[in-house]
């Protein structure tokens, strides 16, 4: 047992004396990455964990309001399924809704197949200014503040993926006192 114990200790120094002979330098285990790659130490020696906010992706889902996926609604005056108003019309198909512009004491209506088109009604005409400008006609458009990627930077780790593991919290006294 004391022989093989012997042999393996020169083992492992010829591997360091060659390895320092070839290379220059002595083979040291890192400490400084974990087995996924994300660093385990940062330059002050401090302990780093996975971010939680982020699940160590960097990335968050988009903080920009009304975003989804990366898109908002158009700011244009276009047709939307999300605008107030829209009802069924007797003696159409009742799968149908349609958006309803007063006239003239009358009235005409517009389905959900014109969604993304402009309509105005001036001086009691009804005029269709043709498919939004803004958005295509799509009644969305990318979001501002992620550039349409529905994701940004994560705020809690600045997209390092890791932050420095924090103390444990002191115990404290329950509520009751005891």
């Amino acid at each position: 047992m004391k022989k093989l114990l012997l042999v393996a200790i020169l083992v492992g120094l010829g591997y360091v004396g060659y390895s320092y002979y070839t290379t220059g330098e002595i083979p040291l285990p890192t400490l400084t990455a974990s087995p996924d790659g994300l660093p385990t130490r940062d330059a002050q020696g401090r302990e780093l964990v996975p971010c939680n906010r982020c699940l160590a992706t960097g990335l968050i889902t988009c903080t920009g309001q009304r975003c989804k996926d990366g898109k908002i609604p158009c700011p244009g005056r276009c047709l939307k399924l999300s605008d107030p108003g829209w009802q069924r019309v007797e003696k159409e198909d009742p799968n149908k809704l349609f958006m309803i512009y007063h006239i003239n004491g009358g009235w005409i209506g517009r389905s959900q197949a014109h969604v993304g088109e402009v309509f105005e009604v001036r001086l009691g005409k009804f005029y269709e200014l043709g498919v939004c400008k803004t958005c295509n006609g799509s009644t969305f458009i990318p979001c501002k503040v992620c550039n349409g990627a529905g994701k940004v930077t994560c705020t809690v780790c600045a997209g390092q993926k890791v932050v420095v593991k924090a103390a444990l919290p002191a115990t404290t006294k329950s509520a009751t006192g005891s």
